[in-house]
């Protein structure tokens, strides 16, 4: 099975993905092409890496690389990945970094559409703790406050 993703939906304030290809590189920055563009394109500027399809990397299967004349095709996300993994098998770690990697990425785009969204707006998105009537934290805000320290401890991984 490929690397999974989920994109935020089309709606106001956020963008559609699939008008664009993504590229996510090895530094973890998101690089999206609204234009065509082909493969050669960006391993010149990246003479030491090589770029796969998100959807072609498989446990225990090396990473194929995608040919230099093929064009990015909108609503894929790829990795640019080091010349150094192009001939060794992917293991299920370096698909959960991968994943991890894509997540976060995608993450700080929808961060930043929703904050350039609420200055478009004139609004500041502001969220607060649900509190009961005693001023303490619900229980469903516990949960998800607990649930948050697991997943940053390292504990639980939504992939």
């Amino acid at each position: 099975m490929g690397i999974c993703v989920s994109t935020p939906a089309k709606g106001r304030g956020e963008w559609n993905h699939e008008s664009e290809a993504m590229v996510i590189h090895v530094d973890g920055k998101l690089e999206q092409f609204k234009e065509p563009t082909k493969v050669e394109d960006l391993i010149s500027k990246n003479p030491n890496c090589f770029l796969c399809n998100a959807e072609s990397i498989f446990v225990d299967s090396c990473i194929p690389s995608l040919p230099d004349d093929e064009e990015l095709q909108f609503g894929q996300i790829y990795f640019l990945l080091p010349v150094t993994k192009q001939h060794i098998p992917a293991s299920l770690t370096d698909l959960c970094v991968l994943a991890i990697r894509a997540a976060t990425a995608l993450r700080k785009q929808d961060l930043q559409m929703q904050e350039s969204s609420s200055q478009f707006y004139g609004r500041r998105a502001l969220s607060f703790p649900a509190r009961s009537r005693k001023g303490r934290n619900s229980s469903a805000d516990s949960d998800i406050n607990r649930h948050r320290r697991n997943r940053i401890s390292g504990r639980t991984l939504s992939l």
